[in-house]
């Protein structure tokens, strides 16, 4: 399950063999096998002096910085008192020292950007700082106050209570303070500056950034003119764009959104479009990730404050932004509130147009959308709708599927599920205007009268002759996937050992429009649009092909577990949710067998690989994990997870017990990349004797594997 370590991950024998301190000096660590570790000094002072001397020496020049930047001069007070102090502490005030080295650090961090930022910066390019800046210039001169008052009620106390008031309240809670203030703020302030000293206004790029996600192409749209039309007077009266298209399901919302961006007017004025769809999604975190996957977001970069990133991207030029089936994350309680703060961080951006399609008739609050607002979509008139019949059939329709037209109610979805039925000749216009009549007496004794129309017409061909039992099978699993499955020959091929009716049944869903083939960026994928995924999931239950699909992942993950192969970045990611998404439905269902939790941790290293950073279900497999070394693995995964987006103290939790079970399960390859771990968790916090004992621990064992 587990491999050696290697090389091309940062080495033990590297890490161990040189450490950098904060300022870069190299601290050279013997290689050789030792016996003991040396002992951990307590003293500090050497890195500490090397801070407290550069602060120093930026203050002497503060008046530069005071210039371009708001609060500067009262943090470069705040902070020569905090130095001062620092300066004339003694050993056994250990506790408060350290405290004081993290706010020393913090403040060297954030000093040392500002002095990169271009002089030619002009006032507009501060509003990425100031408010920073502002609430900074407050923390500090609430650490000047504390470490004060403390100081004068630990100087006049005799050694015994010193030693008993060395960590009192008043230093563990500004430590619990900066603790907050670092997770919290440390990583916003020291990002928008670095934006400020990675783009100064007056420099240009010297590498053009990726294009972004070419939007997909719409289908054939017809009868829609007068919505256009008010999309487009929507565009040249406000600036910058606001549209949400309602309407009930099947009523095309996606259609006429893609249309309308693939209009040449609206790609003049929003060269750069994204289009996001919201289907399959169970969090917001997915969306984010989706968004930094199009913009082009380095897996890397992910790792923290990802919706400011992508905020800052869309900032970057006139864009437009469509996030299609919103009422995903829109409806349920709990992402509510999250959705709409994105919608309205989205809105304040003045060069980006934003347009939304949500089923249903209500609009998100937090944006202000333009009046005349634009009407939930309606259905198509009689002569749209023989129109897009004509245009799916090659011929016009006689009077019995002109009856049949009138009756969907203008729905367009309806009307292409019917015309396909009528398109191949496989059933006659007689005979389905007869079924429709006897469905619709069904559907209206039952009392599904909502959408009755769309409902009928879909199950006008989910029952239609066409249809067997593995096609509905099939189209149930499609419908359970939230990104349906790829359309490659080789998978196609792959998953026909599992499922060995796939091709054949897949045909029939393509033949009665039930699934679409999806082409973007020369990838397809099979598609289910949403309202025939909802009536599908909701007319049956059909677990058989469930379990061999689940299969068929679990040998793929095997199969590609080295993330280094290039053939493994066109399957993998593509069916990522989808994997998720079956695994969950396992640890749902309880007790889940070993293969299960062993293909999460696989999973896990993926979603790390990929930049999307998920531990729900690492969670659920430590939960289910009873034997003792797998659990540890599952332990370790986690920890990555949380090293990955810097949160620290879950990690080293997660580590450190990992490591207590690989000890107890005699797993000496697994001891050592839990210490390694530890090792690079140590010198993110610039622990370089916790972190040099724990690479040299972990170089030892690795031999040992």
């Amino acid at each position: 399950m587990r491999k050696k370590l290697e090389t091309a991950r940062p080495g033990i024998a590297r890490a161990a063999s040189t450490i950098v301190n904060r300022v870069g000096t190299a601290v050279a660590i013997p290689t050789m096998q030792i016996q003991q570790p040396p002992p951990a000094s307590k003293s500090t002072n050497i890195p500490v002096l090397t801070t407290v001397d550069t602060l120093l020496g930026i203050l002497q020049d503060v008046g530069k910085l005071v210039e371009h930047f708001p609060y500067i001069e009262g943090i470069a007070g705040i902070l020569r008192g905090v130095i001062k102090i620092r300066q004339e502490m003694k050993d056994a005030e250990e506790y408060c020292k350290e405290v004081l080295d993290h706010v020393l650090d913090l403040s060297n961090e954030i000093l040392l950007k500002l002095q990169k930022t271009s002089e030619s910066m002009q006032k507009n390019r501060l509003e990425h700082v100031q408010n920073d800046l502002k609430e900074y210039h407050g923390f500090l001169k609430e650490v000047l106050h504390d470490v004060e008052k403390y100081l004068q009620g630990y100087q006049d106390r005799n050694p015994l209570v010193k030693w008993i008031y060395r960590n009192t309240d008043i230093i563990k809670k500004l430590e619990k303070r900066m603790i907050r203030f670092k997770e919290k703020y440390e990583s916003r302030v020291i990002f928008n500056i670095a934006i400020m000293v990675a783009a100064p206004q007056n420099s240009a790029p010297t590498n053009p950034p990726l294009p972004w996600t070419p939007i997909p192409n719409p289908a054939p749209m017809f009868g829609r003119e007068s919505e256009m039309e008010d999309m487009l007077s929507h565009m040249r009266a406000n600036k910058p764009l606001r549209i949400a298209i309602l309407g009930p399901g099947g009523m095309g919302k996606t259609t006429l959104a893609l249309h309308f961006l693939h209009t040449q007017v609206v790609m003049e004025e929003y060269p750069s479009q994204l289009f996001i769809s919201c289907e399959g999604r169970n969090s917001f975190d997915e969306l984010l990730l989706d968004l930094a996957e199009q913009i082009r977001i380095p897996s890397e970069q992910r790792n923290e404050y990802l919706q400011d990133q992508i905020l800052v991207a869309l900032r970057n030029l006139p864009a437009i932004i469509c996030l299609d089936n919103l009422e995903t994350l829109w409806e349920p309680t709990k992402l509510h509130p999250i959705t709409e703060d994105f919608l309205n961080h989205l809105s304040s951006i003045q060069s980006l147009g934003i347009i939304i399609t949500i089923r249903g008739n209500q609009r998100p609050n937090r944006v202000t959308w333009p009046q005349p607002l634009l009407k939930p979509l309606p259905g198509l008139k009689i002569e749209s709708s023989l129109q897009t019949f004509a245009n799916i059939v090659g011929l016009q329709p006689d009077n019995n599927m002109q009856m049949l037209l009138a009756e969907v109610e203008g729905i367009p979805l309806a009307i292409t599920l019917i015309s396909y039925l009528i398109r191949d000749n496989m059933e006659s216009p007689v005979a389905l205007w007869q079924r429709w009549q006897q469905e619709k007496s069904r559907v209206l004794e039952t009392g599904q009268d909502k959408d009755s129309s769309l409902t009928i017409s879909i199950s006008l061909s989910f029952d239609g002759p066409r249809m067997t039992d593995h096609s509905r099978e099939l189209l149930w699993l499609l419908s359970f996937l939230p990104d349906g499955f790829s359309n490659n020959n080789e998978m196609l091929e792959d998953i026909t050992r599992y499922i060995p009716h796939f091709r054949q049944a897949l045909n029939v869903l393509k033949s009665v429009a039930l699934v679409q083939i999806n082409k973007q960026q020369n990838v397809e994928r099979i598609h289910i649009l949403s309202p025939i995924k909802h009536f599908t999931l909701g007319s049956m239950s059909s677990f058989k092909l469930q379990e061999s699909m689940l299969e068929f992942f679990v040998n793929l993950l095997s199969k590609y577990d080295d993330r280094s192969n290039p053939q493994a970045h066109e399957i993998i990611p593509g069916e990522f949710y989808n994997i998720s998404h079956l695994l969950t439905a396992c640890y749902d269902k309880g007790q889940p067998e070993l293969n299960i939790i062993q293909t999460t941790i696989k999973w896990t290293g993926w979603s790390l690989y990929l930049g999307r950073p998920l531990d729900k279900l690492i969670i659920q497999a430590i939960e289910n994990a009873y034997a003792t070394d797998l659990k540890a693995d599952c332990l370790y995964a986690l920890g990555e997870v949380c090293l990955y987006k810097d949160k620290l103290h879950g990690a080293q939790s997660a580590f450190q017990e990992a490591l207590g079970l690989h000890k107890q399960a005699q797993d000496i390859l697994g001891q050592a990349n839990d210490l390694q771990s530890l090792g690079d968790l140590y010198l993110r916090r610039y622990q370089l004797e916790e972190a040099e004992i724990s690479f040299l621990d972990a170089l030892e064992l690795h031999k040992q594997a």
